[in-house]
């Protein structure tokens, strides 16, 4: 049987992930895919409902567009509900025959909204609500089709539904905090509305992470790049559990790190028995390529490149050894791909990962066994996994270390 999921469209709102989270806390894994992706190519087993992010722009052409239009079918068809929220609500309205206005009720922070109907995704709330608005469009004149479910202001519409039940859409976001009662509307949709009946943990993931390492890698061989952090120690154990002897440890000593440091990872991994575990001194190569940049931009690709060519080396120089290396491990994960814009064309770019904009020459192939998985999510893993408990709550210290700070 497959995992339930939720699949979150992402339309670049910066509270897409935010959705996502929300609904792996209520239990229902999600999934993010990018807004022009077609649901008809998409893996739907297990998906019972999907949800229309927040965007910073007004409703094209081009997003009620055929993709758009497809999936909307499709989802109609197969009886699955939609819920979008701001962006999401005025695409939906107005793919349902709403008119929408530009600019003319623009409502941004604490908003007080009235409820007019609470027996779907409002039910249980009080006839008053407190909610978080962050618009300047505004949906009216609802059609036929559609009734709304609440108002704020001058009854402007805040939240709406489907005279059949499978359409829904809320001009606020019930995701953030600001929202005191936004969990329960993401609640009711996801379980009263969807039918999601299972309850997904992080912990839960770990088989599943482990057969897929093993089929994607097979008899390959794996270096690891390992930083002493959470995420790249999971990692590695997850490999370590996986593959056994095909993995290789390697940590890189750029020059830029906190005082003790290098000392203190070599011997963290020595304590946790992993077996070929490598120490490569680049300081002098890193330090070098870095000469004269001051673009903090620049620095995280001259950074990252001057990274795949000291594991490649590496991989090289351990080949009499082991044999042939054939992929890197990663500690990637979801947040380092959000922020690096590879989760959609919408998705603006706010700082670039070295561990994610991997240049094209590279000869090593990528296995990330945490990319799906946000930090709570891995910290949990490694719990789970039998990691000391000082090492997942060892303090972040960014891959690019002092390079972004330096002049």
């Amino acid at each position: 049987m497959s995992r339930e999921r939720v699949i979150v469209v992402d339309y670049g709102g910066q509270y897409t992930h935010l959705i996502a989270r929300r609904c792996r806390e209520l239990g229902v894994y999600s999934e993010i895919v990018p807004q022009n992706a077609s649901l008809a190519a998409t893996d739907m087993d297990g998906v019972k409902g999907v949800i229309l992010s927040g965007g910073p722009r007004t409703v094209s052409k081009e997003d009620l567009g055929e993709v758009f239009q497809d999936n909307l079918a499709l989802l109609k068809k197969t009886g699955r509900p939609v819920l979008g929220i701001c962006f999401g609500h005025q695409l939906l309205a107005v793919a349902h025959g709403a008119a929408l206005t530009s600019g003319e009720n623009r409502e941004y922070g604490s908003t007080t909204i009235r409820i007019l109907d609470r027996s779907s995704i409002l039910k249980g709330l009080d006839q008053v609500q407190t909610v978080w608005m962050s618009h300047g469009d505004e949906v009216r004149s609802l059609p036929p089709t559609l009734k709304a479910l609440a108002v704020s202001g001058e009854d402007h519409v805040s939240a709406y539904s489907s005279v059949d039940g499978m359409v829904y859409g809320v001009q606020f976001h019930p995701e953030v905090t600001h929202t005191p009662r936004g969990r329960e509307v993401l609640r009711a949709f996801l379980r009263d509305i969807c039918g999601y009946l299972g309850e997904y943990n992080p912990e839960s993931m770990i088989d599943d992470i482990l057969v897929e390492i093993r089929k994607q890698v097979g008899d390959g061989r794996v270096i690891m790049a390992t930083s002493g952090g959470v995420d790249s120690t999971v990692a590695a154990t997850l490999l370590q559990r996986a593959i056994g002897d095909q993995l290789a440890c390697v940590f890189v000593d750029n020059g830029l790190l906190r005082e003790g440091e290098r000392e203190e990872v070599e011997s963290v991994y020595r304590g946790l028995n992993f077996s070929h575990f490598y120490v490569v001194d680049a300081g002098e190569e890193f330090l070098h390529a870095l000469e004269g940049i001051e673009d903090p931009e620049e620095k995280r690709r001259v950074i990252g490149e001057t990274f795949i060519r000291v594991f490649e080396r590496t991989a090289s120089e351990l080949k009499s050894k082991f044999g042939q290396f054939d992929f890197l491990g990663q500690g990637t994960i979801y947040p380092d791909r959000v922020e690096s814009a590879a989760t959609g064309k919408s998705t603006a770019v706010i700082k670039s990962h070295h561990n994610v904009r991997l240049p094209k020459w590279m000869k090593l192939r990528v296995v990330e066994p945490l990319k799906d998985l946000y930090k709570d999510e891995v910290r949990r893993l490694g719990t789970a996994l039998g990691i000391p408990d000082k090492l997942i709550r060892r303090q972040p210290f960014p891959g690019p270390s002092l390079a972004i700070r330096m002049g």
